[in-house]
């Protein structure tokens, strides 16, 4: 096929790929375990087409053949009409084939004058056929369904009679005959086949096929310059015409001044012949094709959560300092881990510099593992766990070969989407724009360029605002919040119906595929943070201006293979890692015994290393060189050289005070918990024992929960209180109520309370009175009931 044929040609599937063997177009087998089947009607000669399983390859075969077998029936024996190779097939295999929409059978007629199919009809042709169609019929009623011969003056009275029905022109015998031979002998679209033939017009090309060649040829060319224009064509069809095997050609296309004898017309629209996707590709390349003329779908949303796992990451524009040290670290960026079924956030990543394996490991890692919400009163973060298949996007440091390698290792398969096309993975985006759009709202900002900055002048822009610790909690408090249970768009039982992340969770996390323990040290392991040249000096390893030690380093270096510094004998090295999220331990490869041991930081680096990121450490370190022109030695030295600038901290501070920024986090976290709390559908609690009791609304009694079997367990409210065991002082086990127990409790000291008041001032002191005189010891609260219902009614 021609690339400047029309854009829908490719899918006829004359032009599909051939296919040069019967096994490429996979025919289903016919193991004869099937009931007989209706004989399917091909003649000897025919011509079939059978398409391929994934309808990207045909093949063309002709019948030779028909036999019979006693457990196949009828088998047809085709011949490949390019390759002369044989096959058969059954009636069953072409009834499978047919329904496949895989069987096209082409009759007598050559490919490319076959009748387009009853779909692709135009509505005159449709109307055309239907008269033709309905003549047929009236005359097929007029025989009685052929029980009647009929004459050539029997089939005219019944046509004429049609006609007057209708108020129709009738048609003639000659013209019914031929239809009717016609319609009896379409192998295929029985409709399509009564639509009268029209004519393609001239197709002969006025200045020849080798002149068309040529210049289909040249407009390849002009297209893949940077730019042009019909001038462009015409130039480079007058030199491609001056080379000697065109001698012949000039003759017939140019004039005798020279010139081209087409139109310039007849030039543009040569050149306009290709469609956009062709000339972009030859202008650019396939990548730009691809981005400028996209084919955008809806992804259908996954069956389960944690099948589909989005991940991507963003710049942030607001400047972050650390929490205890006069550090700037600048911009931050994140990296977000959505699950495509829920919605939910599983897990997220802050850091700073360039997108790094680093975070990629410590985000995946906060996605699958659960979340410590101790510092998060009121929120919850359930949603976690490892995903099936993580969408990536073709950003380099996502699709790095480190990254392949830790899903390879997890079981995580890694899937990448097209370039250019956001919308494979458009929650997560959208995820992105809703965070930017709340961080840019936050008073001193920044924008991402300066054309941005000139349209929001801001003099607090740019200053250092947020702690590192205030970001993680402003995004956490959004996340849970805010953004999981609020509905979005896109999530519910149609993709323009609403849904809530956290309902979504809750109700399918049941049927989740379930997974295999993985080994805290693999995350570890694969961030890369490894050293080949660890030594034990004294029970202690120092890495980094940070000293490690434990007892259990005395193993490997009382090891009698183990050799100490001493002229000519070089210190044994052993292997370590160090996790970049947390500089507080390290694990060091015992090669010796096969071992890995823990080694926590000592106690005097505790204060520093504890929790510390990497990129924390590396911008103290950097600090420290800056200003003392060498390198540190241990983290004293770094914690002294920071101290020297405290000043500098308590300077953001006080800009962040002047702000207002703490005060306006808090706010927005109070805000939105609050919200979430008195939004909740909140289901009370029924007592039998109590239901017709009244409420004491002056001093009303609170029943405490049952206290779990667990601490995981998470506290619920049932629809009724629950019965519970008690042992009493008999040893026995009874059944009890709280709600009644506490109300018995309640109903004792209001009544010791009410035999000290002599008069009581209202009506309900007297219900008090009654029940001062009840034997309570009995514990029968329905005679209690009964009794102050007697009350009431004397």
């Amino acid at each position: 096929m021609s690339r400047f044929e029309p854009a829908a040609s490719f899918v006829n599937f004359e032009v599909l790929r051939p296919a040069m063997t019967a096994k490429e177009l996979k025919i289903p087998t016919d193991d004869g375990q099937h009931a007989d089947v209706q004989p399917i009607d091909l003649q000897k000669n025919e011509v079939i087409s059978i398409l391929g399983e994934k309808k990207i390859n045909a093949a063309a075969f002709q019948v030779r053949s028909i036999d019979y077998d006693e457990i196949l029936g009828r088998v047809f024996t085709i011949q490949h009409v390019k390759t002369d190779n044989q096959t058969r097939v059954t009636d069953w295999q072409l009834a499978v084939l047919e329904k496949a929409g895989r069987l096209v059978v082409n009759g007598e007629q050559k490919p490319g004058r076959r009748p387009p199919p009853d779909m692709g009809l135009t509505p005159e042709q449709t109307a055309s056929a239907n008269r033709m169609l309905d003549y047929l019929n009236a005359v097929q009623e007029a025989s009685d369904n052929g029980n009647i011969r009929m004459t050539e003056a029997k089939i005219r009275a019944a046509l004429e009679d049609h006609a007057r029905k209708t108020g129709d022109k009738p048609i003639c015998v000659t013209t019914y005959k031929k239809y009717r031979d016609i319609y009896e002998a379409a192998p295929f679209d029985l409709l399509s086949s009564l639509v009268p033939p029209t004519s393609s017009g001239n197709t002969t090309k006025a200045y020849g096929e080798a002149f068309e060649r040529l210049v289909t040829k040249c407009v390849m060319a002009t297209w893949s310059q940077p730019k042009g224009s019909y001038r462009t064509l015409k130039r480079l069809v007058r030199k491609e015409l001056k080379k000697p095997r065109y001698a012949e050609l000039r003759k017939h296309v140019l004039t005798p001044a020279g010139e081209l004898k087409p139109h310039n017309s007849w030039f543009s629209r040569r050149l306009a012949a290709p469609d956009d996707f062709t000339k972009d590709e030859l202008r650019h390349d396939v990548k730009v094709a691809r981005r400028k003329n996209p084919m955008t779908t809806r992804r259908p949303l996954p069956d389960a959560i944690l099948d589909e796992v989005e991940a991507d990451y963003t710049t942030l524009n607001i400047f972050v300092i650390d929490d205890k040290r006069p550090l700037l670290y600048g911009r931050p960026k994140i990296i977000l881990f959505r699950d495509r079924k829920s919605g939910a956030i599983l897990g997220f990543s802050i850091f700073f510099g360039n997108p790094s394996y680093e975070a990629f490991i410590h985000g995946l890692r906060h996605a699958i593992y659960p979340k410590n919400m101790s510092r998060y009163p009121g929120l919850s973060w359930p949603m976690y766990g490892k995903p099936q298949r993580l969408l990536i996007d073709n950003d380099p440091h996502l699709r790095a070969a480190d990254v392949k390698h830790a899903c390879d290792v997890l079981g995580i398969r890694l899937v990448q989407t097209r370039p250019g096309e956001p919308n494979t993975k458009g929650g997560v985006e959208r995820m992105m724009l809703t965070l930017e759009d709340l961080v840019n709202n936050i008073r001193g900002s920044v924008q991402h360029n300066p054309t941005r900055r000139k349209d929001f002048e801001d003099k607090e822009a740019g200053k250092p605002i947020l702690t590192l610790s205030e970001l993680e909690h402003f995004i956490t408090v959004f996340i849970c919040a805010d953004y999981h249970v609020n509905p979005h768009i896109g999530l519910g039982a149609t993709r323009l119906m609403p849904g809530i992340p956290q309902a979504i969770w809750n109700e399918d996390i049941r049927n989740v595929k379930a997974r295999r323990p993985i080994n805290p040290q693999t995350f570890v392991r694969l961030t890369g943070n490894r050293r080949g040249d660890i030594t034990i000096q004294d029970g202690k390893v120092r890495w980094d201006c940070i000293t490690y030690y434990s007892e259990a380093l005395l193993v490997p270096s009382f090891d009698h293979r183990h050799r100490s510094a001493v002229p000519g004998v070089d210190t044994t090295k052993f292997v370590g890692y160090r996790d970049p999220s947390d500089l507080g331990r390290m694990w060091l490869v015992d090669h010796f015994h096969r071992t890995v041991i823990e080694v926590p930081v000592c106690d005097g680096d505790r204060a520093y290393a504890n929790g510390l990121r990497l990129y924390q450490h590396n911008k103290a370190k950097k600090h420290f060189k800056r200003k003392m022109k060498r390198a540190a030695e241990n983290t004293v030295e770094l914690m002294d050289a920071l101290n020297e600038h405290m000043d500098v901290l308590d300077k953001m501070h006080m800009e962040r005070k002047k702000a207002g920024t703490a005060h306006a986090l808090a706010s927005y976290h109070h805000d939105l918990v609050g919200r979430r709390v008195h939004g909740e559908v909140v289901e009370m609690p029924y007592s039998e024992d109590l239901g017709d009791m009244e409420i004491d609304w002056d001093d009303p009694f609170e029943v405490e929960p049952l206290e779990s079997g667990s601490e995981a367990d998470a506290p619920s409210v049932p629809p009724k209180t629950p019965r519970a065991e008690v042992s009493y002082s008999d040893g026995k086990a009874h059944t009890s109520d709280p709600v009644s127990r506490k109300a018995k409790e309640k109903t004792t000291t209001s009544s010791s309370k009410t035999v000290a008041v002599s008069k009581p001032e209202k009506k309900r002191g007297a219900a008090k009175s009654i029940h001062a005189s009840l034997d309570l010891e009995q514990g029968d609260l329905k005679e209690m009931v009964r009794r102050l219902e007697n009350s009431r009614k004397g």
